[in-house]
């Protein structure tokens, strides 16, 4: 016998008392019609009261018969059919996450993964808020990785590392751990992380025998946990573990895919992506939302490789990418492409405003030695071309070209210069 046959769901149970209700409210219509019928008739007085008597032993059993039905209150009925569900139920629920790996393990970014995965695991235990803890850095404690539900903001902009708490006791334990009234959690959190919360238990995800990860669920009421509800949330723990694996594997590796390993820049495919969603903004609103790119390489970096060797070239790269960026609007977006190329995308800016921002990165190299060895410095100039949406070019492939080509044709009209200066003289 299941749950479910034991305890009939709670909107069964009020229909059964609304029924109930009626019934009784009939019957006792009918008891007082009968009984006035009875004072009236031509009987003796002691069948009268036979009769009365009789009456009255009918709207009793009617009444219990109706009350005795109902075996536990509405609201008990309620909570324990959200903790422990139905078997079958569970059954499907769980179907449907191993369902959500097959298709979607190795396809979603961990934010999309992690929504997907609460609201399924929110069918099978009832919650208010999940949170995803991972291992830190040290491998020690856990810091936050996702969140959903209620008050997830406040949980996602912890960025100090938990070393207390349910989670962190599920980490170290390496098991299931349930908690009424979090005690354990205001240690960790906030009173305004668990506004609202009055149980929670934190479930371990392995890998190859090793804890990764915690996945905690705050409830919103006071939950009694128990053997088989222990089991439930381990079994929960063995099918979301992989989700979240094949999510943070497919983001890791679409970052690879994206990222300039020198540099640690976006690579020149990350830049024609930003690049296309750009251009459709600008295409939508045209004139209110101008867009510039510009393309921009070093003076005699040629020269730089073959005198000085590959390995300085590396890190005179990685020295531009850093202080180009430190020239840039919150907005703009730079790229490395191949060699000593750089691509920029400068949003809301026009031809005016993306000369302004060149004209910056300009003075800012101008003051800066870049140091070769102990003996010498370099002075590092840039070569660059911009080009504007809508007055040269209209799609991504036009607009670089436009911006290469004035490039060239600065590099025509002006010497490259690769300035070397003694440190002695220098200083």
């Amino acid at each position: 016998m299941t749950t479910r046959e034991i305890f009939k769901p709670a909107t069964n149970l009020k229909i059964h008392n609304m029924r109930s209700r009626i019934v009784s409210g009939v019957a006792g219509i009918a008891a007082i019609a009968v009984t006035t019928l009875v004072g009236l008739s031509s009987l003796s007085m002691g069948e009268k009261v036979a009769f009365c008597f009789g009456i009255a032993l009918s709207y009793l059993a009617v009444l219990f018969s109706g009350r005795f039905e109902r075996v536990v209150p509405d609201n008990i009925v309620e909570e324990f059919v959200s903790v422990m569900p139905d078997k079958v139920d569970v059954d499907d629920r769980f179907a449907a996450l191993d369902e959500a790996n097959r298709f979607f393990g190795s396809t979603l970014q961990p934010p999309d993964m992690f929504r997907l995965v609460a609201s399924r695991v929110s069918e099978i235990v009832d919650h208010s808020a999940a949170v995803l803890f991972f291992r830190d850095e040290s491998g020690h404690d856990l810091k936050v990785a996702q969140a959903d539900g209620e008050n997830s903001d406040l949980f996602r902009s912890l960025d100090s590392e938990i070393s207390e708490g349910l989670a962190s006791n599920a980490f170290l334990n390496q098991s299931v751990e349930t908690e009424r009234r979090l005690v354990s959690d205001r240690s960790a959190f906030s009173a305004d992380h668990l506004a609202g919360f009055s149980s929670s238990a934190a479930i371990p995800l392995f890998e190859n025998g090793n804890v990764f990860g915690v996945l905690q669920l705050f409830m919103s009421r006071e939950t009694k946990f128990n053997g088989e509800m222990t089991e439930l949330l381990s079994a929960i723990g063995e099918r979301v573990a992989p989700l979240f694996l094949g999510s943070f594997a497919f983001e890791k590796t679409l970052s690879n895919a994206l990222t300039d390993k020198l540099t640690s820049l976006p690579n020149e495919r990350a830049f024609h992506m930003v690049l296309e969603n750009q251009l459709a903004e600008s295409q939508r609103y045209m004139d209110e939302r101008p867009l510039s790119i510009a393309s921009v390489d070093l003076k005699g970096f040629t020269e730089l490789n073959e005198r000085y060797g590959h390995a300085t070239g590396d890190r005179v790269l990685a020295f531009v990418a850093e202080e180009i960026v430190g020239q840039l609007r919150k907005m703009d977006f730079l790229a490395r492409a191949v060699n000593d190329e750089f691509l920029l995308i400068f949003p809301t800016a026009n031809e005016e405003m993306a000369k302004e921002i060149l004209e910056r990165i300009d003075r800012r190299f101008a003051e800066l030695k870049f140091d070769l060895s102990a003996d010498e410095n370099l002075v590092i100039e840039l070569n660059h071309g911009y080009a504007s949406f809508w007055k040269d070019g209209e799609t991504g492939q036009e607009l670089l070209r436009s911006a290469q080509l004035r490039k060239q044709q600065t590099k025509a009209m002006l010497p490259n210069k690769v300035l070397l200066f003694p440190k002695e003289y220098v200083n």
